[in-house]
């Protein structure tokens, strides 16, 4: 017997539920029609909304968790680039310590833990900020602040370790010694060089862009992807929890291919250390 909201189902109902969705017949066709169905962009339709097909559903979730997500990496990504080069310019001790606190306290805390001191702040103590909703941009402020704060972290101390390390280098001394200002010598020699595993991890998170925080629309009630998957888990919406899963594998495949062919223009190396590798 199928259930619904925890109540049996007439065997009628059930039988032609069955046969609407293809259950009753075997398994191997079942799968084949699914993978037809995928490749024509058919996910199914949604057991809890009223048979609603799941792209109807899954289009302006899509689209709502980009609409708050791309902006929270581009302020991330700001952030990281300039904390990293400002800590490299400004290389003082109780900077860098003042920094490495900073940073660790933004990735020590959970998401959860910074929305609710964002909502207690913004929200309840000052009333500048709304709580909850995609109504006008400003409601998408807290949201976008508490997915960055963490990002923006992980991204600068990936970005400050690589030019730490860059920075040592030969070329970078002689640049130096040619008489070029320190800041040129950061931006023109050892940023481009250190920006490839930065931009890894950019990437890593542009594919999970698709996905949505489910954490974060869950708490300021955003109707993204994350939020449409944790209501479809708990009402057993399969077809919409394996439609979004497809959504984010694809958009990962090719989020990885994209960077791939980008960081073979921005550094050939990667191509010849490649190329050395299939002659090998």
């Amino acid at each position: 017997m199928l259930l619904n909201a925890g109540h049996t189902l007439d065997p009628t109902v059930e039988s032609v539920w069955r046969i609407r969705h293809g259950f009753d017949q075997p398994i191997i066709l079942q799968y084949l029609f699914y993978l037809r169905n995928l490749i024509e962009g058919d996910f199914g339709l949604s057991y809890y909304y009223s048979g609603r097909p799941v792209v109807e559903l899954l289009a302006p979730a899509v689209r709502t968790t980009i609409e708050w997500q791309i902006p929270a990496l581009l302020v991330a990504v700001i952030g990281a680039v300039g904390v990293a080069i400002a800590t490299s310019v400004y290389r003082k001790q109780w900077l860098d310590s003042a920094t490495t606190t900073l940073l660790s306290i933004g990735l020590s805390f959970p998401e959860f833990v910074i929305a609710t001191f964002l909502v207690l702040v913004f929200s309840i103590r000052l009333r500048v900020l709304p709580v909850a909703g995609t109504t006008t941009p400003i409601h998408l402020v807290l949201p976008i602040v508490t997915m960055a704060i963490p990002l923006c972290a992980a991204l600068s101390q990936v970005l400050r370790s690589e030019l730490a390390e860059v920075i040592q280098q030969n070329y970078v001394r002689t640049a130096r010694a040619k008489g070029l200002t320190e800041h040129r010598v950061l931006m023109v020699h050892a940023l481009p060089n250190a920006i490839l595993p930065f931009l890894t991890v950019v990437a890593i998170q542009v594919g999970r862009c698709i996905g949505g925080a489910f954490l974060i629309e869950t708490i300021y009630n955003i109707p993204g992807v994350g939020w449409l998957v944790v209501s479809s888990v708990l009402q057993r919406d399969y077809p919409v929890v394996l439609a979004v899963t497809m959504v984010m594998t694809f958009a990962f495949v090719i989020n990885s291919l994209v960077f791939d062919l980008v960081s073979g223009i921005l550094d050939p190396r990667v191509c010849f250390v490649a190329k050395e590798q299939e002659r090998l």
